[in-house]
């Protein structure tokens, strides 16, 4: 998926004056997007091991959650009491659906659901800093800005959820 997508990303780069459309003044934030992504991806993969398709789907849901909590100290935004309630709401439903177990304790959580909550937070945060770098994306870099759809397209399908239009709607993604 990442070979064809670099395969157009060249193919575009060169339609738009060559590889030095290519640059950008974030590369920092580039690389902490991939590596998100690919802690996200190896993460949810190895939780489908664990546990069954549904519920780690279920607990990707969470990513919505995710994103507007964590929106407050990375981006800076407002988030007004009744959403905070339903964030807290959210994540009870989270974590019942992450399963009480009848561990020693009582209440156990498996392996399984940890790694699917590792990898929803993390594909909030790949998706936050997705935002955060298209705020200041300048008009003149269109080959990274194709990249980036590339890489949340294929976030969408490696994570294979249908929450991502709601993510990347509460993410702020293709606002302007």
């Amino acid at each position: 998926r990442y070979c064809i997508g670099i395969l157009f990303a060249i193919a575009l780069a060169s339609r738009l004056g060559g590889f030095a459309t290519l640059r950008t003044r974030r590369l920092g934030g580039h690389a902490l997007r991939s590596v998100l992504n690919i802690v996200t991806m190896i993460t949810f993969y190895y939780a489908l091991s664990l546990m069954p398709l549904a519920d780690a789907v279920a607990v990707g849901f969470a990513a919505p959650l995710f994103m507007t909590a964590l929106s407050v100290p990375l981006l800076r935004e407002k988030v007004g009491p009744r959403r905070w309630t339903a964030i807290v709401v959210g994540f009870f439903g989270v974590l019942l659906i992450a399963g009480p177990g009848s561990g020693p304790e009582g209440f156990a959580i498996g392996w399984g659901a940890v790694l699917a909550l590792i990898s929803t937070f993390n594909y909030a945060l790949t998706l936050i800093t997705a935002r955060h770098a298209g705020i200041d994306v300048q008009k003149s870099s269109e080959v990274n800005v194709a990249g980036d759809l590339q890489l949340q397209r294929s976030q969408r399908d490696s994570h294979n959820c249908s929450h991502s239009r709601v993510a990347d709607h509460h993410a702020g993604i293709g606002r302007r």
